[in-house]
């Protein structure tokens, strides 16, 4: 319970130092980054290690569930790859890192620049997690909260002469907080479902 509580001192002392930094943007077309980064405990000296790809076709305007029409005839797509490792540190903590790489693609009517195309490096993530309560045979509830940055390891001026807008960029260029909670609930005692 000691620990806990360390933890979520910590926590609230890291949202409470000033952190100087250039604002992110929506940057739609990027990827959600802490869903690439697996939930799971992972054991002192275990490494998990995770790839995933994420690919998104942005044609069409919608408002709720009618679909609004685009004279513009705008084609947008994005294709993000991120490569997660999380590695045991001690009992109860691990640490995960994750880089990702996009690419984007838009073209909107057939306007004077044709097809505008991005891709390489986007952000990273860097987590230190701490699980206080596993599932075991004996317990069927698991939760986890961490702390840790988003980092701009990519370009976030792509384009050359004229710079791309915001959601063409590989990386939203600007250091990010993060606080993580994961809850997990076993149905059965073998933890199978």
């Amino acid at each position: 319970m000691n620990r806990i509580i360390a933890v979520l001192i910590v926590g609230m002392l890291f949202l409470t130092l000033p952190v100087i930094g250039n604002a992110a943007t929506c940057s739609c077309a990027g990827v959600p980054l802490l869903s690439a980064i697996d939930t799971s405990s992972t054991e002192p000296g275990d490494w998990f290690i995770n790839f995933s790809s994420e690919d998104h076709v942005i044609n069409d305007l919608v408002l709720g569930d009618k679909e609004i029409k685009d004279e513009t005839r705008r084609k947008r797509s994005s294709l993000s790859q991120a490569v997660s490792a999380t590695y045991g540190i001690a009992d109860g903590w691990s640490i995960s890192g994750l880089v990702s790489y996009m690419e984007h693609s838009r073209e909107v009517g057939s306007g004077f620049f044709g097809e505008q195309t991005s891709s390489g490096l986007g952000d990273g993530i860097i987590l230190l997690r701490y699980t206080p309560r596993y599932i075991t045979p004996f317990s069927s509830h698991e939760i986890s909260l961490g702390i840790g940055a988003r980092i701009p390891i990519g370009k976030d001026d792509a384009g050359g002469v004229i710079v791309f807008s915001e959601d063409m960029q590989p990386s939203v260029g600007a250091v990010g907080e993060i606080l993580w909670t994961s809850y997990s609930y076993a149905f059965n005692q073998a933890a199978t479902l």
